[in-house]
């Protein structure tokens, strides 16, 4: 799904925030559900989403040189290795996993204070709401504890990535510059 094009990529991102806000929806308003008013809530909400999705997709797909440059890059924090079977060009890998190691540790800092807010707010609402938040409360545990666990694998295999640019010089021609317009 990652290398998709954006025509593609963007109608499929689009039905699952409808689906998630339409069923949210369902879940948090059993007794005065309208459905009509939230199927126009969720189309709002799926559009100005997926429209701010779309232009970061864009956006970070024309930094890398398209989307087998984005697939190589998370394919290569995922793994901790620099792909064997193509050319690395250092000058626009560098910024990525620099950006990217910057994010992941901002995250480390972050989920543990979402996690113990979330947790109270889920906690004070299963009380004086309705018992649905207990699941909420689960589930947003398990979210947290997988994004701090994915963060700290992702920091640790950029860190080990990094250094292994050192040696690779830039490619010829190469300026850094954005490509013009995205191949996929």
């Amino acid at each position: 799904m990652r290398a998709l094009p954006l025509p593609a990529l963007l109608p499929l991102i689009f039905a699952l925030l409808f689906a998630a806000w339409f069923a949210l929806g369902v879940l948090v308003e059993a007794d005065g559900f309208a459905p009509l008013q939230r199927a126009v809530g969720a189309f709002f909400y799926a559009s100005i989403a997926t429209v701010c999705f779309g232009f970061a997709i864009r956006n970070r797909r024309r930094r890398l040189g398209g989307a087998q440059g984005t697939v190589a890059v998370q394919r290569a924090v995922r793994t901790g290795a620099l792909p064997e079977h193509e050319r690395v060009d250092a000058s626009v890998w560098r910024p990525e996993l620099e950006l990217l190691r910057r994010r992941y540790r901002s995250t480390l800092a972050i989920v543990p204070v979402m996690a113990v807010l979330g947790a109270g707010f889920s906690i004070w609402a299963a009380f004086t709401i309705t018992p649905l938040w207990w699941g909420f409360l689960v589930v947003f545990v398990v979210l947290c504890a997988w994004g701090y666990r994915d963060a700290r694998r992702s920091v640790r295999s950029i860190d080990g990535l990094l250094p292994a640019l050192e040696p690779l010089p830039a490619l010829p021609g190469s300026s850094g510059v954005v490509p013009i317009r995205d191949p996929a």
